[in-house]
């Protein structure tokens, strides 16, 4: 029993965390073994399969958001979340740039090209910090 006053084994933020990661690990559970029943010959799954992917996308989005506001920069799980949202939100402003260059004099769309190369070097760089930080650690 809890006597008044006590600290909480575990913050709110990581139970919410942990919570988040429960219920996407669920979701991709459920959609990796409907995928596999539809594979092996049940095309009534077609839709759930469907449902679960949005299911799945959700959940993970959930997830992210949560430990971005909630997560301690010192967590594991923290700066992969952080750099792969940047990478997320970067490919979408690239790809909103190079459609937006449609209709522009040759020297905007010139600016706006080398902008969106810069833009892109970034996501590249963010891609590979992403990847070293999941990488298990050497020693």
């Amino acid at each position: 029993m809890m006597t008044i006053g006590a600290a909480p084994s575990r913050t709110i933020g990581e139970r919410l965390i942990s919570a988040r990661m429960l219920v996407l690990q669920s979701k991709r559970l459920l959609l990796a073994s409907s995928q596999r029943r539809l594979r092996d010959g049940q095309p009534q799954l077609s839709n759930r399969v469907n449902q679960l992917t949005l299911e799945a996308s959700e959940a993970q989005h959930s997830y992210r958001t949560t430990v971005m506001a909630w997560g301690p920069e010192a967590s594991s799980q923290y700066w992969p979340v952080a750099y792969s949202r940047l990478v997320e939100v970067g490919e979408v402003l690239a790809a909103q740039l190079r459609g937006a260059t449609r209709g522009m004099q040759p020297e905007k769309r010139f600016e706006v090209a080398t902008e969106v190369e810069a833009l892109e070097d970034f996501i590249k760089g963010w891609r590979t910090t992403l990847q070293r930080s999941m990488a298990p650690s050497e020693g």
